[in-house]
């Protein structure tokens, strides 16, 4: 997991405009505590999406929303999954 987090570590995510944030597992895991306390969803999906990533250099804010989305929904964490998608996409 170390070495995964450490490629993530120069994960550019790029906004709107043109910009871009630096993305890390511990942003994904941020992000996920807004929809739900639940530790076993925000770990599970956290090193579903960091799997995922570890093949990126760079990748599109909408993207990666989607990615989040999409592995909740793999999850079968629907409840939290529904309302990352309204706030989110």
């Amino acid at each position: 997991m170390d070495n995964i987090a450490n490629q993530n570590n120069k994960l550019k995510v790029y906004t709107g405009n043109n910009k871009f944030i630096k993305c890390t597992p511990e942003m994904i895991h941020n992000i996920l505590l807004l929809y739900t306390k639940n530790l076993e969803a925000i770990v599970r999906t956290e090193r579903l999406v960091t799997t995922q990533l570890a093949n990126y250099s760079d990748i599109k804010l909408t993207d990666l929303n989607i990615m989040i989305y999409e592995s909740l929904e793999k999850l079968r964490y629907y409840d939290i999954a529904k309302s990352y998608y309204k706030f989110n996409l």
